[in-house]
Formats: structure tokens, C-alpha cells, sequence
């Protein structure tokens, strides 16, 4: 009956990457929120460990149970809740 729709999208590129190098992805979760995940995602290539490129994404949970053009965000499945908190990045020290 909820799912999750994207709210909201970037990225930010910092250096080229290419073919036929490999590439590895990290992946954190930001903020764990009552209805929403924001995601951050990095491509790495060769040394050093800074992302090339970063993503950020948001998913907001909303009632899909009376289809489109009326979908109140609603509070995330505790499923998806149980599946992202072991990602969620822990705050820096300040």
C-alpha cells in the first residue's frame, strides 16, 4: 500500500571516469526521516578516495492505495526502515 517515490535527484561531478577501468560504488543512507530515506551515492576509480561523481537521492513514502494524483506521504514501511538503518552514515564529529 506505500511506496517510495523520488522527491529528488543530483549529482556532482568532481573528475572524469572511463571504460574500460573498473569502477566500485558506495552507497549511504543520510538521513533515515519518518516517511523519507535520503541516499547518497559515490563511483570510485583508481586511487585516492574521493567520489568522482556523488548522487543524492530522495525517496518519499506515500499511500499508493488510491492511485495517482492522490498519494499522502505516509510514514515508511518499517520493512524498508529495518533495511536502511544499518547504511545510515554516522554524523561526523563536530
Amino acid at each position: 500500500p506505500q511506496i517510495g517515490v523520488v522527491a529528488e535527484t543530483s549529482c556532482r561531478y568532481f573528475r572524469e571516469i572511463g571504460f574500460p577501468e573498473p569502477i566500485e560504488m558506495g552507497l549511504v543512507v543520510d538521513k533515515v526521516g519518518t516517511s523519507s530515506v535520503v541516499y547518497r551515492i559515490g563511483l570510485f576509480q583508481g586511487a585516492g578516495h574521493q567520489a568522482a561523481p556523488e548522487g543524492r537521492f530522495v525517496h518519499v513514502y506515500v499511500d499508493n492505495t488510491h492511485g495517482a494524483g492522490s498519494r499522502p506521504v505516509v510514514a515508511m514501511p518499517d520493512s524498508i526502515r529495518d533495511a536502511v538503518l544499518p547504511l545510515l552514515r554516522p554524523l561526523a564529529a563536530g
